[in-house]
């Protein structure tokens, strides 16, 4: 289970980061997609949540296939 747990965590952390991403991108605006910096921190984003998600055990992968739909970003 502590594996569980390390995946959780890191992809909840991941997430975070994300949101604070777009939170960013509603502040600085369309330069903010053109900063190499950004884009290389989005990008590493998107490596740990693959990472972290291979990880997860396939019976559980297949009980969240169809998640809710969720807005709260």
């Amino acid at each position: 289970m502590a594996g569980h747990a390390r995946n959780a965590f890191h992809l909840r952390q991941a997430k975070n980061y994300a949101i604070q991403a777009m939170q960013g991108l509603q502040v600085a605006g369309a330069d903010w997609a053109n900063d190499p910096v950004i884009g290389a921190g989005i990008t590493h984003l998107v490596e740990v949540c693959a990472e972290h998600m291979g990880n997860i055990a396939r019976d559980i992968q297949e009980k969240y296939l169809n998640p809710p739909a969720t807005t709260d970003f």
